[in-house]
């Protein structure tokens, strides 16, 4: 039952849209430009939080900052002191750069959009 409300529901919604659409252009058009006004102020807000969370969880990965490409991810050895309970990430050298490469560029990208949007002020 609940379904089927929710799908007439969502049907109505669908053709109200169209006809006001139809019906009434100036308005839909001055709607569509508000909407995407809206889109184009908070995207590189969006861009900024999301290169935050990928920094966030390769620094996650790798223990630490990037700044050290020597740098070791904790736990790796055979013989570490501190760590364990499965937290610790093993992984191949190839691999490691690859990320450690990622997370430069990701950080540098999020740098120019810091800038770009100090600049925008």
């Amino acid at each position: 039952m609940k379904t089927i409300l929710r799908l007439i529901t969502l049907a109505v919604g669908f053709f109200a849209g169209i006809f006001v659409g139809v019906r009434y252009p100036q308005q839909a058009a001055n709607l569509d430009r508000v909407r995407a006004e809206e889109q184009a102020k908070i995207q590189p807000k969006i861009e900024e939080a999301a290169a935050k969370a990928k920094l966030e969880i390769l620094n996650r990965v790798f223990g630490g900052s990037s700044d050290s490409a020597a740098s070791r991810v904790p736990g790796a050895g055979f013989v570490s002191g501190g760590g364990g309970g499965g937290s610790d990430v093993i992984m191949p050298p190839e691999k490691k750069a690859d990320l450690m490469k990622e997370m430069d560029q990701a950080k540098k990208e999020l740098q120019d959009a810091q800038s770009k949007m100090g600049g925008a002020k």
